[in-house]
């Protein structure tokens, strides 16, 4: 009897996928993208509609025999609380299960002098701020997702350590906003919540090795291997910003000297834009963007550098992994799109393994990102796990 619970579970993971990827598709269709039969489609189709997971959208158009029904993901059925956690911002939202954001607030802070509890204060009040939050059901939260950037016990939701906020270690973060909100917490590296906002999108195809590269404000790659997220033994697989990158070079807050992140994060390029002209106001990285656009040449040949340490970072990682995608997170790629083309050039010269129609290289909109990344944890847990509590009050049906 477990085992044909179990098996029906799946299915139901399974058809709900293929729903939820391919929005309007009629029973025929998920027979045929699910290889289940019709009458198992069926009876998982109608138990899912039951619950309001899923709803009718239309009638298909008829080539000649009957028309079918056709079905999506129903977005409303339940809301995500998300919470992102970074050095210089954090940002609270209130998402649909489509992961579109109803409410965004933020906080501008600096992770490295806030103590904990006072980061905690600070997301609380932003929850109670969160208008839209007032109008919805407690019932329809399906949970906290939160994302921080560093390494976090997952089973646990204990945060181990993160780096330029030595504050923070050990933290028991997940225990300490569900005991505050009553409300159910997921909480992971925010490299890890973005290959789950990926695969949850679709973006990434299923059983794929992909990789994801954060250049933002500190350099790190998530890595999915056949669909799996690698997290290594101590949750520090992809910490690569902090790989020696220039011998000799300038001394790193984690100990080493000549990291990536010190050449290529918003944060190691304000510095060295800042340190060539002491003489000049501070500035940060949109302005040195805009600046580099107007020609400047210390802000162009920053980025010129910039763009050379990232070749040679996804060639290597190409190199070990030999991924089918790449995701690159990064502003100042986005904003000058002509960095990014010549970086595709220069990587596609750069061995004789590495060809663009072998690993293909997106790069990200940063919209939003962060926080549907968080949000995504939770949902992918509600209705992509056996374990899933979209099963729990469902005796009918499993």
């Amino acid at each position: 009897m477990a085992n044909a619970t179990q098996t029906k579970r799946i299915n139901t993971i399974d058809v709900l996928r293929v729903i939820r990827i391919n929005s309007n598709v009629t029973k025929p269709q998920i027979e045929r993208l699910t290889g289940l039969t019709a009458s198992t489609v069926h009876g998982i189709v109608s138990e899912l509609e039951e619950k309001n997971v899923i709803v009718c959208s239309g009638i298909s158009s008829s080539n000649g025999g009957r028309k079918a029904s056709l079905y999506q993901f129903n977005a409303k059925y339940k809301y995500v609380i998300a919470v992102s956690i970074r050095l210089s911002v954090i940002q609270v939202g209130l998402l649909d299960f489509d992961l579109n954001v109803k409410e965004i607030l933020s906080s501008k802070i600096d992770l490295s002098s806030l103590g904990i509890e006072q980061t905690i204060t600070i997301i609380l009040n932003l929850l109670k701020k969160l208008k839209t939050l007032e109008k919805i059901d407690r019932n329809l939260i399906a949970g906290i997702g939160v994302s921080v950037p560093g390494p976090v016990d997952f089973m646990t939701g204990t945060v181990l350590e993160l780096s330029g906020a030595p504050k923070w270690r050990n933290y028991p973060l997940k225990d300490k906003l569900e005991s505050a909100t009553g409300i159910p917490t997921i909480v992971d590296k925010d490299l890890y919540s973005a290959m789950q906002f990926l695969t949850y999108t679709g973006k990434s195809a299923e059983n794929q090795n992909v990789i994801y590269l954060s250049v933002c404000e500190g350099i790190g790659a998530g890595v999915m291997i056949n669909g799996k997220i690698y997290r290594g033994n101590h949750s520090i697989a992809g910490e690569i910003g902090h790989v020696t990158m220039v011998q000799d070079g300038k001394k790193c807050r984690c100990g080493s000297t000549g990291c990536l992140e010190l050449y290529c994060s918003d944060i190691g390029i304000v510095d060295l834009y800042n340190s060539a002209l002491p003489l000049k106001p501070k500035t940060d990285i949109m302005q040195i963007i805009k600046t580099a656009e107007k020609g400047d040449i210390t802000a162009s040949s920053i980025f010129s550098d910039a763009t050379k340490h990232l070749v040679q970072t996804i060639s290597n990682l190409i190199l070990m992994y030999d991924p089918d995608e790449i995701f690159v997170n990064c502003r100042w790629l986005n904003l000058q799109k002509t960095l990014f083309f010549d970086m595709l050039d220069k990587l596609n010269g750069s061995s004789v393994f590495i060809s663009n129609q072998a690993t293909k290289i997106h790069l990200i909109d940063p919209q939003d990102f962060y926080v549907r990344s968080a949000a995504a944890m939770v949902a992918m847990n509600e209705i992509s796990s056996i374990e899933s509590p979209l099963f729990e009050s469902s005796n009918k049906m499993f």
